[in-house]
This record gives structure tokens, C-alpha cells and sequence, in this order.
């Protein structure tokens, strides 16, 4: 039920390419066994799987402001028994407080350019971080020329606000 682009420079179909953005991300946010991770946006939760088994965190809150999203990854977790070390809540990355506490990590796996605004996600997870903790998203950014601006013109119909729309360089 992955929801992410995806990161297919080593994949042959989207789960593959969707796990393996979360392992990039995971990989890039320095995950380690005994952490306390926050993943905003987690969507129906297929990420929550790899931050425990493929990285060993201890424990992960999940947000998702979508209640049906919320409750199909509360379900999950609960049947792949991870109910121990996940808890999902019900919560809007960008217009509610962070629940559980501070953390080592902060990540947003393909879902911080959805956030209105994304400026208030950022600041709500810079006070959610312990001391020299990590935010850690994999974000979407812009080109430049006629495929930019088809994304900026598509933007608004995938609910994605044009403010969070970032160009690289």
C-alpha cells in the first residue's frame, strides 16, 4: 500500500522503489537501533515496517491527517504485531502538536510538500527534536523549464499548495 515516487535507481516495480526510498531516507536520517523516531505523514504505514526491521528503532509515533489512512496503519501495525513499539494518531503535521514527547528523528518520507504550510511542520518538529536530533524528508523539487511548469500548473489538483513547491538549482 505504498504511497511514496518511489526511488528507482536500483528497481525493477514500484514496491521495490517505494521501499527503497524509505531505506534511503532511513539510511540518510542516521535510524539506529534505540531510537525514538516521529514519521509524519505515514500514510496506511508501510514505512513504520522498515524503520523498526530494517533499522531497529525502538519506538515510532506516526501522524496522518487522513482518519481512514490513520486507521488502516493502526490496523496494520497492529497485525504485523508492532503494536508494542508504533502507536498512529490521527494528527495534522502542520496545525497540531507533535504527540510523544521529543525524539532522536524526525522523517517525512514524500509527504512534507502536501503540509499547509510546510513552514509550520518544520518548526513543529524543530520543537519535537531532542538536542541534535535529525529532520529527515524526502521532498519533491523542481526543475526548470516545461516540465516545472506543468508540475506548478498540476500542483494544486494533487493538493500539493504552490508555496511548497521548491526549485533546485
Amino acid at each position: 500500500l505504498w504511497a511514496n515516487l518511489g526511488d528507482w535507481s536500483a528497481a525493477d516495480d514500484y514496491p521495490e522503489a517505494a521501499r527503497g526510498l524509505a531505506e534511503r531516507l532511513g539510511e540518510a536520517a542516521g535510524l539506529s537501533p534505540g531510537q525514538r523516531v516521529l514519521d509524519a505523514g505515514c500514510g496506511a504505514g508501510d514505512q513504520l515496517r522498515v524503520w523498526i526491521e530494517a533499522f531497529g528503532v525502538d519506538r515510532v509515533t506516526a501522524i496522518e491527517r487522513d482518519e481512514r489512512l490513520a486507521r488502516l496503519a493502526a490496523a496494520r501495525v497492529e497485525g504485523w504485531e508492532m503494536g508494542d513499539r508504533v502507536r498512529v494518531y490521527e494528527a495534522d503535521a502542520a496545525r497540531d502538536d507533535l504527540p510523544g514527547g521529543r525524539f532522536d528523528c524526525v522523517l517525512s518520507l514524500d509527504a512534507a510538500y502536501l503540509f499547509r504550510p510546510r513552514a509550520a511542520f518544520i518548526e513543529r518538529a524543530r520543537v519535537a527534536l531532542r538536542p541534535g536530533g535529525v529532520l529527515a524528508m524526502a521532498d519533491l523539487t523542481l526543475g526548470t523549464g516545461r516540465p516545472a511548469t506543468f508540475s506548478r500548473l498540476l500542483a494544486p489538483v494533487c493538493g500539493v499548495p504552490s508555496a511548497n513547491l521548491l526549485t533546485c538549482l
